[in-house]
C-alpha cells in the first residue's frame, strides 16, 4: 500500500484527471481524500493506493508533470508546511 499527499489547484476536474493516470498505470486506489488547503485557490489531497514500487514511481512521475499538481509527496518524503 502506498500514501500521496498532493497539493494541487483547487479547480474542478483535478480530481478526476489524478484518478485517471492511476487507472492508466491499472492500480487500484484504496481511499481518495480531498479538502481545501489553508491558501486560497490550493487543495491537498491524499491518496492510498493498492501499488508495488514500480507503479509508485510510475504514477509521482506522471502526477508531477499534470499542470494543477504543485507538489507530490509520497509516505516517505517529510513534507514542508511553510
Amino acid at each position: 500500500m502506498k500514501n500521496f499527499l498532493l497539493i494541487t489547484s483547487d479547480t474542478t476536474g483535478v480530481l478526476a484527471r489524478i484518478t485517471s493516470i492511476v487507472s492508466a498505470v491499472g492500480v487500484n486506489i484504496a481511499a481518495v481524500s480531498a479538502f481545501p488547503s489553508g491558501k486560497e485557490g490550493t487543495a491537498v489531497v491524499h491518496l492510498r493506493l493498492y501499488a508495488d514500487a514500480i507503479e509508485s514511481e510510475r504514477i509521482r512521475r506522471r502526477l508531477s508533470k499534470l499542470v494543477d499538481v504543485r507538489a507530490v509527496y509520497n509516505g516517505t518524503e517529510p513534507v514542508n508546511a511553510a
